[in-house]
């Protein structure tokens, strides 16, 4: 079947406030596809112990490990057993940090992101970006590297699209309603690539407009994470020439996703 269906998943978040004093929180989000065949898990949270007194790196509130991971999957009763491929959309902490949990899966990603994890340029780890927890683990299972863009199975494409990272990678996705693509953190939510939106959905639905000197500031927020950003406006461009509307992407941390299903 060339049909696919999407369901988010939200392994946790972690919130704070603008120096304007804006409250804002962002997910950490990934996503179970389905096409009647194949079962397939996009990025998995993180790891457990990451969090430090439930401090981000960056000294926010944060919570999220394996048990929202399960809670998660358990929600849309799936079994880490029948995961049939584990599919990255790059390897920070807080979408590789479980990658123990799915020992029977094929694990997919880019060639260029193993290369990132196992010898970061410092331009690329300055924020703590990776867990070396996750190397030894991924090394004893069945990994499947990629090399640039790919139909991987009918109806799921995967793009390389760097700039967050060296190897970032979309999946495009074909569902009955239409395209969408998996973004991961090139486009982590809709006020990154799209400035343009005024309105902010927050993680329990509420909505709130955004004036633009918060938007903008929430843009600078987003991209000091960008380590090529050259690379990375490119990657925006090229997401945005595949789809005819914004809502066509399922960004990373987009609050407004949670609990959504699509196709």
């Amino acid at each position: 079947m060339n049909v696919w269906k999407i369901e988010t998943l939200y392994y946790g978040y972690t919130a704070g406030k603008t120096e304007s004093g804006l409250d804002w929180a962002f997910p950490w989000l990934g996503f179970y596809l389905c096409n009647g065949k194949h079962k397939i898990l996009c990025d998995n949270g993180v790891k457990k112990g990451f969090f430090v007194d439930k401090k981000s790196p960056w000294g926010n509130y944060a919570e999220g490990d394996e048990t929202h991971v399960l809670e998660a999957l358990e929600k849309i009763k799936v079994k880490p057993e029948e995961i049939d491929y584990v599919i990255y959309t790059h390897f920070h902490w807080d979408h590789v940090g479980n990658c123990h949990l799915f020992p029977k899966a094929t694990h997919l990603f880019q060639y260029d992101e193993w290369k990132e994890i196992i010898d970061p340029l410092p331009s690329m780890d300055f924020y703590r970006m990776y867990d070396n927890r996750v190397i030894e683990e991924l090394k004893k299972l069945r990994c499947e590297r990629i090399a640039g863009d790919v139909e991987f199975l009918p109806g799921l494409e995967l793009y390389q699209t760097p700039g967050h990272s060296a190897g970032s990678q979309i999946l495009r996705v074909a569902t009955a309603e239409g395209v969408y693509i998996l973004a991961g953190d090139t486009i982590c939510t809709y006020l990154m690539a799209f400035p343009e939106i005024t309105e902010w959905t927050s993680m329990n639905g509420a909505k709130q407009k955004v004036p633009l000197e918060i938007r903008n500031r929430l843009q600078t927020a987003f991209t000091i994470t960008i380590f090529d950003h050259y690379a990375w406006y490119r990657s925006q461009y090229r997401i945005k020439g595949m789809i005819a509307s914004p809502w066509q992407i399922l960004p990373g941390h987009e609050p407004s996703l949670i609990g959504k299903r699509f196709g």
